[in-house]
């Protein structure tokens, strides 16, 4: 596999080895990828779901992971990407009139 930039999740003592696996599974491999993924998937609600675990256990997840990236970075990996002006690739067919 090639190199990740990023905070490998197994650098992170905090986070259960079970979690850092489902992650991995994933395709979760680092710290900003779990902050990037949660704000983008909707949120900790849908990651905690996904992990098969509660919201307040997931919340103590991504406090492990937002702390091993510093605040400017973390601050840009919160924000979702606005993808409005990006379509899905559909050619819009012709109206049924």
């Amino acid at each position: 596999m090639p190199p990740i930039d990023g905070t490998p999740l197994d650098d992170l003592p905090e986070l259960p080895h079970e979690v850092v696996e489902t992650l991995k599974a994933s395709w979760i491999m680092t710290a900003e990828q779990l902050v990037a993924a949660t704000a983008a998937t909707g949120g900790p609600g849908a990651m905690a779901r996904h992990l098969g675990m509660g919201v307040p256990e997931f919340r103590r997840v991504l406090d492990a992971a937002e702390a091993a990236i510093p605040a400017s970075e973390r601050a840009r990996l919160k924000t979702p990407a606005d993808t409005r002006n990006y379509g899905l690739g559909a050619i819009p067919g012709d109206s049924p009139d």
